[in-house]
């Protein structure tokens, strides 16, 4: 599960809480959802292009996490 916040103190604003997603070779998937809900940041997390504050994405069995900026391009 997925978890980001931004900002800090008072000024946290929690952009994926807990989120959970699997999608299957061959399968398409839409995010969808009012702005402000979380999809650019869950799309950036799922792209490798910024990191969950907590919870692990992999890519055909591989964690991002483990992968180096060279790797991820």
């Amino acid at each position: 599960m997925l978890c980001k916040v931004y900002g800090t103190g008072g000024a946290q604003v929690t952009a994926l809480d807990h989120v959970s997603l699997a999608v299957s070779r061959g399968q398409f998937v839409a995010v969808m959802g009012p702005s402000g809900s979380g999809k650019s940041t869950l799309l950036h997390c799922l792209a490798g292009l910024d990191t969950p504050d907590a919870g692990s994405v992999f890519i055909a069995g591989e964690d991002l996490a483990g992968m180096s900026d060279r790797q991820l391009t």
